[in-house]
């Protein structure tokens, strides 16, 4: 161990590997304390150049410097969570978690009350929430139906509620 600096090896996924930005060295990474209050700025170091053949992961390593300097103090063995500023991803939009079907779609509420379904790409998931790449079919104003159910069809009149 070392108290000038501590690395911290983040374990991505395909899908989160993909969101970073073009060009992350050197970028910030902010960490927070998993079990209680603390937050630290890292920096990235490093990159794992393979990937982790049983969990399918990479490793991305930050280093924050001075971390029994910090307040509180970054102790070795500490388990954190990161927040890293992806790429820019254009033209999402937001729906519950629950609007989305097993397939991908949502249906969508017209101005004359009848359902039509759009498939869209899941870009990721945060917060009970799911952000998809919009299209350019997608009704204005955008009404989905949170709920939706099997039994749905294109053109079918509905009575929506807005929600409060």
């Amino acid at each position: 161990y070392s108290t000038a600096a501590v690395e911290v090896g983040l374990q991505l996924d395909a899908q989160q590997w993909h969101r970073l930005p073009e060009h992350i060295d050197g970028m910030t990474v902010s960490l927070r304390a998993t079990d209680g209050p603390g937050t630290w700025k890292a920096r990235v170091v490093r990159q794992a150049r393979q990937v982790n053949r049983e969990a399918r992961l990479r490793t991305l390593f930050v280093r924050v410097e001075r971390p029994l300097r910090q307040s509180p103090p970054l102790l070795p063995g500490r388990f954190v969570q990161a927040e890293i500023m992806g790429r820019p991803l254009p033209d999402l939009i937001a729906v519950p978690e629950a609007a989305l079907t097993p397939s991908g779609t949502i249906w969508c509420v017209g101005a004359d009350n009848r359902l039509s379904a759009h498939q869209l790409e899941a870009q990721f998931f945060e917060k009970g929430r799911a952000y998809l790449a919009a299209t350019a079919d997608l009704p204005l104003p955008i009404r989905i139906a949170v709920y939706p159910n099997d039994s749905y069809t294109s053109g079918q009149l509905t009575q929506p509620l807005e929600a409060p």
